[in-house]
């Protein structure tokens, strides 16, 4: 995969994502932006979660971001597991910081498509934000007693759609 991803579930991928999606967020054609659209072919890519007090996202985003995931099946049928995932490595001292935020990104702010993403305290949020979409996606953290647990948290949202998927917190609440 491009940027060196390998999406093996060993290797930490968070300098080859971070840098796909930002050679995407910064692509013009003829002195227009376009799509910023990540793909993940099917695997299990790992990104280090931020450590400490930090509360910077453990990815980059920008306005009009699409991460999509590919694979052979619907993500959430009970028959075909999820084909793409994101799954976040703790570390010694994870923080409460998400693995993707969109803020203050005006319309439209980001859309995941057929994805899976493991998260520790949270995976996405959302402030200030238009036009979050997410569509046959599964959000998935760990119970962690932080502050803003939650797989999907939005805060001064317009116009949020979800089709297909889940949220889902472990070990608890």
């Amino acid at each position: 995969p491009p940027y060196g991803a390998r999406g093996d579930g060993t290797t930490d991928d968070t300098t080859a994502i971070t840098n796909a999606i930002n050679a995407a967020c910064s692509t013009t054609i003829g002195g227009s932006a376009t799509v910023p659209d990540v793909v993940f072919p099917p695997g299990r890519y790992n990104v280090d979660q931020t450590q400490g007090a930090s509360t910077t996202p453990d990815l980059p985003s920008c306005a009009g971001l699409r991460i999509r995931g590919l694979g052979n099946g619907a993500l959430m049928t009970f028959a075909t597991p999820a084909q793409a995932y994101i799954g976040v490595v703790q570390g010694s001292n994870p923080s409460a910081a998400p693995v993707f935020a969109t803020l203050n990104q005006p319309n439209p702010s980001m859309t995941f498509e057929d994805i899976a993403i493991d998260a520790y305290n949270q995976a996405i949020w959302a402030n200030n934000a238009v036009g979050l979409t997410l569509t046959n996606t599964r959000l998935r953290v760990q119970t962690t007693g932080k502050p803003d647990n939650t797989p999907l948290k939005l805060t001064n949202v317009f116009n949020f759609w979800m089709t297909k998927g889940c949220l889902e917190t472990l070990n608890g609440s």
